[in-house]
């Protein structure tokens, strides 16, 4: 009647947060109980398949409904960076400690 349509939106970018949340918790918790750095260090250099998972979400999302306004999850973005961030900090102290005590 009114002639106002709303579309629907939906958040691009949250499947790709949660499954990076949960590869690096499992990681931690390898490299928590082994103390491996070699894994550890193996493991942060994948960071670059989390953007083309994101990027296979966003073309995916795309080809599913095209009646829906897509909108990137910032929050999520900025979650998962962070602990990329958070991630090669805690390597970086690892090896000033273990430098340092040499």
């Amino acid at each position: 009647m009114g002639g106002t349509e709303f579309m629907k939106t939906k958040r691009v970018g949250t499947v790709t947060a949660g499954i990076s949340l949960i590869l690096f918790g499992t990681v931690f918790l390898i490299y928590t109980i082994t103390n491996s750095t070699q894994f550890l260090s193996y493991a942060l250099s994948l960071w670059p398949c989390i953007l083309i998972v994101l990027g296979f979400e966003i073309i995916i999302s795309m080809k599913i409904k095209c009646d829906v306004e897509r909108k990137v999850d910032f929050a999520s973005l900025a979650l998962m960076f962070m602990s990329i961030i958070f991630a090669y900090v805690c390597e970086l102290v690892k090896i000033a400690i273990t430098y340092q005590l040499n």
